[in-house]
């Protein structure tokens, strides 16, 4: 008995000091999360507020003139209706209330926040710093029984192209109050019970300050913290009791034992078992799991059909994001998936690719399903600070009363997927057997592209870049070409989203930068390059281009490598660091397609450029004069501004090259100079122009 007692003994004093031990990581845990959204709200609303406040078109629209509308319409419309933040304030030199947007337009609340007393350290603060860095300022302040998220920054130019007048800056404010609505977001956000505000701290529990001008705590957030180990110490303590009760005898405790053992065992092997049907990062059945399912449902004679799920972009999340991004999408798509599904069996099959089965649908419940999936990816996933957009290309293959193999119903599911990515993405298509041929055809050419990297079959052309006084060439594009030993010319809109697809793009950049820099190192004119996304976020792409310059004994200065602002914007200070590593080789760096991204002159000044290349859709519109012209101009002065030459692509008429010569463009691309042709070709019209008198520039 005494054995027995000591037994007992130690396992309640092991379950109150494990379960202790977990209500305390709980309660640290929640303490840290409620913590770090606290901190998070006040950053949000600084990032928020940043971008409108140092702008020079706040400095001209406010400082400088108050134009209320212009205010309304650029600032509130945002901060206010996209952001929801409810007061949007703007304080003159004397931090008098010059405009206010504060609910139902009481301007008297807004002079009362501002006439706060800890409101106006903030401005204080605010307004003794240089105007030449970032002054703003943010945090929390207590208006009576209120509590408000505030931000104040000066209104400071961008450039120096707008100044600030001599008397004292305007200020920008934001804020909004903690009321339910905000603490019941909160709470389910950091999933904590019971939040709310204080205005006194409590003695024991749970509660995070919120802090105002230096660190001074304006109020306290409370919850009622979750004790899972006392939940499960009253929960198993009647089990102890009846195993106090069971133990009397020797015998009834060595069964006791027995039966222990077998459980855990049993528990074990199930556990073992899961793992071995489910994906591990996802908790969704894995590929295995699905054939064991099709072939239950198949042998049962049901009628089934399966829905082929591949995200379109996941690729570009990995290389632009991390992988670990990429595990955060994968997650929130698996959430997606089983809302938009309910009761239906969704497998994760591959890196990017799910699989629903549906039993026995309709025709109205195929329709449904692939509407609710679609309709589920129409929202972007929120990553740290990232909103991702992705779509999903969905292909259908059903029994349809037939034999077919898991495996070959699985094949046409995916064929039928491949049809959808090639009609547009984002869509839906069911098997055909038609598609048997695409997907053959696709399978092949990914087989004869490698083989043409590899055996350099993969052709180099050289596309003429002109300086725009002399017409002069100066600089060449190189462009890759395929042609297939079956299907002729390839286009390269074809063949080069298929090697991102399958991981060649690296050594398809390679061979072209290689063979361009072997071919072209004797002539005397610059040579340019284009990166794809997954080479430029390569880590071993500097390496990679100083071996082949030093191998093909090509100076590194006539090498300008082009990016595309879409991806290269997305990272700019990770993509910063990449591009100041290879201008340190010497390489030179332009941003390609320029206008048909979302650059932002800030973005532009972090970036070390060299050059602006126009995207041809606005030198077309120059034929016609009008405000193409101007764009092109506002263009050119940018890029002046910034210490960059600027390059215009699709130059297809003297009429374009003459008008982008008079926009200040230095560079001219487009077939009216030349289209893509063969290095012996380049050669020729470099003798030809060399020999001959250069054309008379309009």
């Amino acid at each position: 008995m005494l054995l027995i007692g000591t037994c007992l003994g130690s396992l309640v004093l092991i379950v109150a000091v494990t379960t202790r031990a977990q209500d305390k990581l709980q309660l640290a845990r929640e303490q840290h999360s409620v913590e770090q959204a606290v901190q998070n709200t006040v950053e949000m609303a600084i990032h928020d507020l940043q971008d409108y406040a140092k702008w020079d078109d706040a400095v001209r629209h406010i400082s400088q003139k108050l134009d209320t509308e212009w205010i309304a319409d650029n600032v509130v419309a945002y901060l206010a209706g996209t952001q929801g933040y409810s007061h949007v304030l703007v304080l003159d030199g004397s931090d008098n209330v010059v405009f206010a947007r504060v609910p139902g337009g009481a301007i008297k609340e807004a002079a009362t926040l501002v006439a706060a007393r800890e409101f106006r350290r903030e401005v204080a603060n605010v307004r003794a710093m240089p105007v030449t860095g970032n002054p703003i300022v943010g945090g929390y302040v207590r208006l009576g029984s209120k509590v408000y998220i505030y931000t104040v920054a000066q209104i400071v130019p961008v450039t120096e192209k707008v100044r600030l007048p001599e008397r004292s800056t305007h200020l920008l404010a934001i804020a909004r109050p903690i009321d339910s609505d905000f603490l019941r977001s909160l709470a389910d956000n950091q999933q904590v019970q019971q939040l709310s505000l204080v205005l006194e701290p409590v003695r024991a529990g749970s509660q995070v300050a919120l802090g105002g001008v230096g660190g001074k705590t304006q109020a306290w957030l409370t919850w009622k913290p979750s004790t899972p180990g006392a939940e499960l110490s009253r929960g198993i303590l009647p089990l102890f009791l009846i195993v106090g009760v069971l133990t009397l005898a020797v015998g009834a405790l060595i069964v006791r034992l027995g039966a222990g053992t077998i459980k855990a065992l049993q528990s074990s092997e199930t556990h073992a078992r899961h793992l071995a049907l489910h994906d591990a990062l996802t908790g969704l059945p894995n590929r295995r799991a699905l054939m064991q399912h099709i072939e239950s449902l198949a042998a049962d004679s049901a009628d089934l059909t399966l829905l082929w799920h591949d995200l379109d972009g996941f690729k570009d999340v990995n290389d632009l994001y991390g992988h670990a991004a990429g595990d955060a999408v994968l997650r929130q798509v698996e959430e997606r998936l089983s809302a938009a599904l309910p009761c239906v069996f969704v497998a994760r099959v591959g890196g990017d690719e799910f699989v629903a089965v549906l039993n026995a649908p309709s025709v109205e419940d195929i329709h449904h399903a692939t509407g609710a999936v679609l309709g589920a990816f129409a929202a972007s996933f929120l990553v740290g600070t990232y909103q991702i957009r992705l779509g999903v290309s969905i292909g259908c293959a059903g029994l349809g009363g037939s034999s077919l193999s898991p495996s070959e119903l699985m094949r046409r599911a995916d064929a039928a997927m491949y049809a959808a990515k090639s009609q547009g993405k984002g869509c839906w298509r069911v098997f055909e057997a038609s598609m048997d041929h695409v997907h053959h055809l696709r399978v092949t050419m990914e087989k004869d592209l490698g083989e043409a990297i590899a055996t350099g079959g993969i052709e180099v052309v050289y596309q003429p870049i002109v300086d725009a006084g002399s017409n002069k060439i100066v600089a060449v594009e190189a462009l890759s070409r395929w042609t297939h030993p079956v299907h002729g010319t390839v286009s390269p809109d074809v063949f080069i989203p298929l090697a991102e697809q399958v991981g060649m793009i690296d050594a398809l950049g390679r061979h072209v930068l290689r063979e361009a820099c072997r071919a072209s190192a004797a002539l005397p004119i610059q040579l340019s390059i284009n990166l794809s996304p997954a080479q430029f976020w390569d880590q071993n792409l500097v390496r990679d281009i100083s071996m082949i310059l030093e191998e093909a004994h090509f100076p590194s200065e006539r090498l300008e490598v082009e990016i595309t602002e879409s991806y290269l914007l997305r990272q700019p200070q990770a993509a910063a660091e990449i591009l100041e590593q290879l201008r340190g080789t010497g390489v030179t760096v332009a941003l390609d397609d320029f206008g048909t991204g979302f650059a932002s002159i800030g973005y532009l000044r972090q970036l070390p450029l060299d050059r602006l290349k126009i995207d041809k859709q606005f030198i077309k519109p120059l034929e016609s004069g009008g405000r193409g012209l101007d764009l092109v101009c506002a263009i050119s002065a940018l890029a002046a501004s910034l210490g960059l030459e600027i390059t215009a692509e699709g130059v297809e008429t003297e009429e374009q090259a003459a008008m982008a010569r008079l926009a200040g463009c230095s560079q001219l691309q487009g077939w009216l100079f030349g289209r893509p042709m063969a290095m012996s070709d380049l050669v020729d019209l470099l003798e030809t122009t060399a020999t001959s008198p250069a054309r008379q520039v309009a």
